[in-house]
């Protein structure tokens, strides 16, 4: 079997595949297309080799007609030939599916956030500012943190100077965040005062460019609320 020949044919099918590997950019699926090419082409190679013994041999021993000068060495470079084409049709199909595939990622990943997803992280924090109640204006401290879409808070309440006849107490709370709406139920106790019951609170999307979230207390003693974000 002619080296040189074999030799020629490996570098072109490395060139072409590397030429693919750059210009897709994706290294891992282009190696092992090539590895798995290589393999390809050196069976091939193999086979086409111990065919061409095999008929020396058949010669050799009278059981078939003689080649004609050259025969050999023709059909074994002819071999090598139809294994290359073969591995470079192989090496094309990975190369589009796995264009095909990259693109299809790439465009995924390039794909806008949806508002929900952008929006609840910005609600995680520390608010605070006040609601109304039936026992008047009272301080309220938000502790909210995000997990995707759905919330988890604290619920602080506390008396302000100009109301000072409130108790102090604070529950948990748990909700969900979409793009226009923040919902928060009561959850359970964690100080609980004589004579109060937990509320939720439903809001609309943040103000004043992220820095202020207000809405409406969910019990019919009560009205409205507004929290501001705390730099602490």
């Amino acid at each position: 079997m002619n080296k040189k020949v074999r030799w020629i044919i490996t570098a072109v099918v490395a060139v072409l595949l590397i030429v693919a590997l750059k210009t897709a950019g994706v290294f891992i699926d282009f190696f092992v297309a090539f590895c798995y090419g290589g393999v390809r082409l050196g069976f091939y190679i193999f086979r086409s080799g111990t065919r061409g013994i095999a008929r020396i041999h058949a010669e050799e021993s009278g059981q078939a007609r003689p080649a004609a000068p050259g025969g050999i060495r023709a059909a074994a470079v002819s071999g090598i030939a139809a294994a290359a084409m073969r591995c470079l049709r192989m090496a094309a199909a990975v190369v589009t599916l796995t264009a095909v595939s990259y693109g299809t990622a790439q465009a995924a990943h390039a794909a806008p956030v949806a508002p929900a997803a952008q929006a609840a992280p910005a609600l995680a924090g520390t608010w605070t500012g006040s609601y109304i109640c039936s026992q008047g204006d009272t301080g309220l401290r938000l502790v909210i943190r995000a997990h995707g879409a759905a919330l988890t808070a604290t619920f602080s309440f506390y008396a302000l100077p100009r109301n000072p006849g409130v108790p102090s107490g604070e529950y948990t709370m748990t909700g969900t965040h979409s793009a226009t709406r923040t919902v928060l139920k009561p959850g359970h106790w964690i100080k609980e005062p004589v004579g109060y019951e937990m509320v939720g609170l439903t809001a609309g999307p943040l103000a004043d460019h992220g820095k202020v979230l207000r809405g409406r207390i969910t019990n019919p003693a009560c009205s409205t609320f507004s929290v501001t974000r705390s730099l602490r």
